[in-house]
């Protein structure tokens, strides 16, 4: 049943982007599924295709097909030239895919994924107090921030920054006023977090009010 469910959200999700957004045209590997549920598909499709493969997967052990139509489709994926995946629960890993060269020992950049760990550090030095709350201002823990009522920055808290609600810039922090090229771009060894958060504080336009 959970299997059954998975998939018939799969479904209407898929035409749900069809009628929608008219997504680019996938034909997965296998001809009998083009008539049903995977007739065209959008990227944000491979989770719910993931999903629903594991889904069957996880519901019937004693047999593989659930793990060979997830393979099937992640071979038949168009929109990502290298990935890896992999899927494991209390006895440990129980499916690994790797494509393109990329595997799940590859380092590699993690860019807005790191959002995820920085929220839930904050989380916790607001929960052992060592920080009394998200909503205190920025200027409390960093000593060159303003606290001149004047300026707007002054009224910048750490859940502004933490939810892109401070109202610096317009997405690309720091490069308009440098022209393309932040200590964000070019890291140096000679420059420490303090620092290039600094220079992006000074270099940014403040271009909206803090929580708005």
């Amino acid at each position: 049943q959970a299997a059954s469910k998975a998939l018939g959200h799969t479904k209407n999700i898929t035409h749900h982007h069809q009628t929608q957004t008219t997504p680019p045209q996938y034909h997965p590997a296998t001809p009998h599924q083009t008539s049903t549920s995977y007739e065209t598909m959008a990227p944000s499709t491979l989770p719910l295709l993931s999903l629903a493969a594991l889904t069957t997967a996880a519901t019937n052990e004693t047999s593989q097909r659930g793990w060979a139509a997830l393979r099937t489709q992640l071979d038949a994926w168009p929109f990502t030239d290298a990935f890896a995946v992999a899927v494991g629960d209390e006895r440990g890993n129980v499916f690994t895919y790797e494509r393109g060269g990329l595997t799940l020992t590859s380092p590699v950049g993690t860019a807005s994924t790191s959002k995820w760990p920085i929220a839930m550090g904050w989380l916790g030095i607001v929960a052992d107090n060592s920080v009394k709350s998200l909503d205190e201002p920025v200027s409390n823990y960093i000593q060159w921030w303003t606290t001149d009522k004047r300026d707007p920055r002054s009224r910048v808290t750490l859940r502004h920054l933490l939810s892109f609600t401070s109202g610096f810039g317009d997405g690309a922090p720091g490069v308009a006023a440098a022209e393309g090229s932040t200590c964000m771009d070019a890291p140096s060894a000679h420059i420490t977090y303090d620092e290039c958060a600094k220079e992006l504080y000074e270099t940014s336009k403040q271009t909206g009010e803090p929580g708005t």
